[in-house]
């Protein structure tokens, strides 16, 4: 097990906790805690942990899992959401190389940007703004996120994801 406190981010409080397999490396449970009286008295936020761990191109990957997230305002700290997370074997994919437009996408001259991080918009010039466009065409919109719990879910499969990854990395001779 092991318990990362005060991990920075939108809320400085949080208590990360990870139970990992001995003999496999693999994350197999993981809690995230409000704050660490909430670890002590083990009233997770929520938590994840793998029902299998099955071998996938010769690898070890824990196919089926659960998220559960619970009431923290509840005295009882009742279950609020359960998830059961089912990963076919043919949706993994190890090594796989992927093109650099996978993760940068190039965006031509007459796409419109909204950056709300920036405060900026980027406009079409003006000679091409009329030749393609319509009301319908698509705006590219980056935003940050409004408040950490409207994006926890995602921050949660994001962490647990880049632990398996991690200790499946190390696992199969990874540094």
């Amino acid at each position: 097990m092991f318990q990362f406190d005060k991990v920075n981010g939108a809320n400085d409080q949080l208590v990360h906790e990870y139970w990992i397999d001995q003999k496999s490396g693999w994350v197999l449970r993981y809690f995230l805690f409000m704050n660490d009286k909430d670890r002590q008295q083990l009233r997770p936020y929520s938590e994840w942990a793998a029902t299998s761990l099955d071998t996938v191109q010769g690898k070890q990957f824990p196919l089926n899992s659960v998220f559960l997230q619970y009431d923290n305002k509840d005295p009882k700290n009742s279950l609020q959401i359960k998830t059961t997370i089912i990963c076919p074997p043919e949706s993994i994919f190890f090594d796989k190389s992927y093109p650099d437009s996978t993760f940068w996408p190039k965006l031509d001259e007459e796409t419109r940007v909204v950056d709300m991080i920036k405060g900026k918009i980027k406009m079409p010039s003006s000679k091409n703004i009329h030749k393609n466009h319509s009301p319908d065409t698509p705006s590219i919109i980056a935003e940050e996120p409004v408040s950490f719990s409207n994006y926890i879910a995602k921050l949660l499969g994001l962490v647990g994801v880049v632990g398996l990854l991690v200790t499946g990395y190390k696992k199969i001779g990874g540094k």
